[in-house]
């Protein structure tokens, strides 16, 4: 039964003129976008390039403090223009300041005239940009006049939404972050004041190079007393690498201390990780600040409003348009929701806005979107999100506070939704790939509709199991973790970048990639659908599927619950001959379709044999974990 709408009031409508005067600024918005970062990515880029690396240890060693304030103040404006900051225009002016002034920062002339005009030219175009987005502001507050009252002070209500939580763990970790930097400051100090006693206390001795290996040096060396020669790895940040057979002075104490004589420890990755840490706990205090400001907006009873048109877009954000000019121009911006409440009568009661409670591991659905659709459904579920909706948008963009918009979808049925949106406008997001593809929860049941309406009535089908050959499910775990080994073995570096991170990042995503790829099975039988994947055997019931096609590569099964199943297919077009005929991935999605919505084309038996993913799932999952242990035993161990 559909609840009667809340009450409104009225407010002027975007006007196409006032939509013309607002696209003319935009093209100087994209200034403000992270694409900025990349600016001091570059500084970095030609820094490293440029030849100034020291030549001989007692070169390391001098005070090179300009060029560690330069690297510092690089990963902060990184930092800073990742997050958007809306000063951030302050620390590139200050930042190309800064690496011109100082005559060490960067290592020659051409880099530093470089930094300047990059610097210079951003923080112009910076300063431009805000100046138009000031002045387009005060275009829409003309526009929208006096403040109107919120809809729910007319239901006697106050505003629904939260906003306490979130602030308060970004609170906390922010706190945790500023905490970690200052410890990781005093641990360099503390790493630093230690190697010089222990450097004092030192005794010179003289060691031979015996091998060099790719920044590192083994060094032989015999201590005073006489004992037994002992072998040591240094790391060598000097340009003027020595030979093997070379003799290099190096101070020793017998208690596992060894440097080269003139160099000194460097704590500029101390200082770095701090900076790291330090900068986002201060973002993250920004951004609790930030949340508590933006609904400080909604406590009163009133803001400023306007008439707008919206439309779903394929992420599930909202497109805005003027009442006048409907979607048939390009949309003016995009609301970033954030929350949302719904006009609805519970079960005792009249009807009040209620919270919206996301029921996705705590992420917002598209307002008025189902969680799952049926086949049936999907073609007019697809026309319905073409459609534009008359929407009543409070604050509007670039304000202090956030953005709310009133709607009612156009799906049937649909509750009201007062839906709360970022504060900054967002760009449009182009469609990709045509209409068909808008939405995966509405292009998964559209292409089913159409396996359903041309697959023909007939006998029940027989159980069986499809996967890529029984050969390749078993080998390729173990085949790929030895594989990823070997590179980590023979290309990992020195540095916990090298040879921890990325062998894991890196590793762990091409294990997934194309072990997941190669070894999935999926078993059809009376009882339902088994899907294996890589490292875990999924079972449903035929009552619990929804739709299954092949989409973007990808066979996907949708749940009715909205869970989705995904298996990479691309190695079906290199394996052709196996997939032929009922095996190719979209006969194998249509059959799903059909066994899902046809119970008498469901199989009578029972599936024989071994359990589905057995034993490639125990295969990849033992591979995996060989993999992990063998990069953390190699990091630990060196």
């Amino acid at each position: 039964m559909q609840t009667a709408p809340p009450p409104f009031p009225d407010a002027p409508g975007l006007t196409a003129a006032a939509a013309d005067r607002w696209r003319r600024g935009r093209g100087w918005r994209r200034f403000e976008s992270r694409w900025t970062a990349v600016l001091p990515l570059a500084i970095v880029v030609m820094a490293s390039t440029a030849d100034g690396t020291c030549r001989t240890p007692a070169d390391c060693a001098a005070d090179h403090w300009q060029e560690t304030v330069a690297a510092l103040l690089l990963i902060v404006e990184v930092m800073v223009l990742l997050a958007r900051a809306r000063r951030g225009v302050l620390l590139v002016a200050v930042a190309g300041a800064l690496l011109w002034l100082l005559p060490g920062a960067l290592p020659n002339e051409p880099t530093r005239l470089a930094s300047l005009v990059a610097h210079g030219l951003l923080a112009a175009a910076l300063v431009r940009a805000g100046m138009i987005r000031r002045r387009s502001r005060q275009g829409l507050d003309v526009l929208m006049g006096p403040p109107v009252a919120y809809p729910w002070p007319a239901a006697g209500a106050s505003f629904p939404g939260g906003g306490a939580v979130r602030p308060l763990v970004r609170r906390g970790l922010a706190g945790l972050l500023i905490a970690a930097s200052v410890l990781l400051v005093a641990l360099g100090a503390i790493d630093r004041h230690d190697a010089g006693v222990r450097a004092a206390a030192a005794t010179q001795v003289e060691g031979t190079v015996l091998a060099i290996d790719r920044g590192s040096a083994e060094v032989a060396f015999r201590l005073p007393d006489g004992g037994p020669a002992r072998t040591t790895r240094l790391e060598i940040r000097w340009a003027d690498s020595p030979e093997a057979g070379d003799h290099l002075p190096l101070l020793a104490d017998g208690r596992g201390f060894v440097e080269v004589l003139g160099d000194t420890p460097d704590i500029t990755g101390w200082l770095s990780a701090a900076t790291v840490s330090g900068t986002m706990g201060i973002l993250l205090a920004a951004s609790a600040a930030g949340a508590v400001r933006r609904h400080r907006g909604f406590s009163g009873p009133a803001a400023p409003a306007m008439r707008v048109l919206v439309q779903p877009d394929s992420a599930g954000d909202l497109l805005v348009f003027p009442v006048d000019g409907g979607p048939a121009g390009p949309a003016l911006w995009r609301l970033r929701l954030r929350e949302a409440s719904r006009w609805r009568a519970p079960d005792e009661g009249g009807p009040r806005w209620l919270p919206e409670r996301s029921a996705r591991g705590g992420r917002e659905e598209p307002p008025g979107s189902p969680r799952s659709i049926p086949p049936e459904a999907a073609a007019a579920a697809l026309d319905r999100a073409e459609q534009s909706v008359p929407a009543l948008l409070y604050r509007g963009p670039d304000g202090p506070h956030a953005q709310l918009v009133v709607l009612r979808p156009p799906a049937p049925d649909a509750d009201w939704l007062a839906v709360v949106a970022h504060e900054r406008p967002a760009a449009p997001k182009p469609r990709r790939r045509g209409r068909r593809f808008r939405e995966e929860e509405l292009a998964v049941p559209a292409q089913a509709a159409a396996l359903l309406a041309e697959a023909p009535d007939g006998p029940p089908e027989p159980a069986r199991r499809i996967g890529m050959p029984p050969f390749l499910r078993y080998t390729a775990g173990p085949l790929a973790a030895l594989l990823l080994a070997g590179c980590v073995h023979s290309l990992a570096g020195a540095g916990w970048l090298r040879s921890l991170v990325q062998p894991l990042f890196i590793g762990i995503a091409a294990f997934v990639t194309l072990v997941g790829a190669g070894t999935w099975q999926i078993g059809m039988d009376r009882d339902g659908l088994s899907v294996a994947s890589l490292l875990r055997v999924r079972r449903f019931h035929w009552s619990e599927i929804n739709a299954a096609a092949v989409q973007r590569g990808r066979l996907t099964v949708q749940c009715v619950d909205g869970r989705q199943v995904h298996l990479d297919t691309w190695p079906a077009r290199v394996l052709g001959r196996r997939f032929g005929g009922p095996d190719t991935p979209l006969a194998v999605a249509g059959t799903i379709t059909v066994l899902a919505h046809r119970p008498r084309r469901r199989p009578a038996e029972a599936m024989s044999g071994p359990p589905i993913g057995v034993p490639h799932v125990l295969i990849n999952r033992t591979a995996l974990a060989c993999y992990l242990l063998f990069v953390l035993g190699r990091f630990l161990l060196r």
